[in-house]
């Protein structure tokens, strides 16, 4: 049926073995060093997917704003929900603690993250009902969810939805950019 070519159907032996030399070849990590302005470029075009669908925004090029909110958002996520990252996580009554008591830093770092959560939610829904009042509708799915929402509360929903699909696109592009080298 002409598979022959998938290596990952062939039979172990020479044939096997020169094509698993070719795959190492081409996909070490020193190779992909190679094509780092091509992952850029497709890394920023799947973020302009996820921003146009959901917003009717183009990413900029270069320090985007939504995205440098996400981003630093979505880094914090780590340290919050690793058990043991930090030790509100093992000592939950720590959380009523007041924020001025010595050594409870977590409490700045929490509220830090949250500002910055929200901001990643609400940022790029502001700037796309501000196209909306304009008059200028956006073609997007937060736009039509909007027009058929029947209630501030799931207005609500949709925004954190919209915010959580932005949040996963832009967690994808951290983990596949390329590392300096």
């Amino acid at each position: 049926m002409g598979w022959g070519i998938n290596a990952g159907l062939l039979r172990y032996g020479p044939e096997w073995r020169s094509h698993r030399r070719i795959y190492q070849q081409a996909f070490k990590p020193e190779s992909s060093l190679n094509y780092r302005l091509i992952q850029a470029k497709k890394i920023r075009d799947f973020l302009n997917v996820i921003m146009s669908a959901m917003y009717d925004h183009d990413v900029a090029l270069k320090d985007d704003f939504f995205v440098q909110v996400s981003e630093a958002a979505v880094s914090r996520l780590a340290y919050l929900i690793v058990p043991g990252a930090t030790v509100v996580n093992m000592f939950p009554i720590l959380r009523f603690i007041p924020s001025w008591f010595p050594g409870v830093g977590f409490k700045r770092f929490c509220s830090e993250t949250q500002k910055l959560v929200e901001q990643m939610r609400n940022a790029p829904l502001a700037s796309m009902e501000a196209k909306m009042r304009e008059g200028k509708a956006p073609n997007c799915i937060v736009a039509d969810l909007f027009e058929n929402c029947k209630s501030e509360e799931e207005r609500v929903k949709i925004g954190d939805v919209a915010g959580t699909s932005f949040a996963a696109a832009a967690d994808t592009k951290s983990k596949l950019r390329p590392k300096e080298g």
